[in-house]
């Protein structure tokens, strides 16, 4: 089975849509806290995905990214640009946030992004 997720971001609460053999396979919300983030951890981790994909947006997607990073999970930081192009190429004209995790879902399972790296703490060389 092949398993996609895409994280929504939002500054308070994040949406996960999973897609499980190239088809909606439901969401949850995430709340943009230690908390949250923790529950989010272990519910991907037991849906072993393939992917997960979200959008470099401000700097709300960090924490979760650095979090899932840390749990070796395959996780994708990917241009926003890059998936507005994909949402266009889509047809797909709605603009929600459930929408959108479910469609960076579907990014993640066509087009396999490079995983993320975190960023070097300044200073290092």
């Amino acid at each position: 089975m092949s398993v996609c997720v895409g994280l929504d971001i939002g500054s308070r609460t994040s949406i996960a849509g999973v897609r499980k053999d190239g088809h909606p396979a439901g969401q949850w919300d995430i709340a943009q806290t230690a908390a949250g983030r923790k529950a989010a951890v272990k519910k991907l981790l037991a849906l072993k995905p393939k992917a997960i994909v979200m959008e470099a947006t401000g700097i709300y997607y960090l924490d979760l990214a650095l979090e899932l990073h840390a749990a070796d999970l395959p996780v994708s930081v990917i241009n926003p640009k890059s998936f507005h192009n994909f949402a266009k190429l889509m047809l797909v004209n709605s603009k929600t946030d459930a929408i959108d995790a479910q469609l960076l879902s579907e990014y993640g399972e066509r087009m396999t992004p490079r995983l993320w790296t975190p960023p070097s703490p300044q200073g290092e060389e």
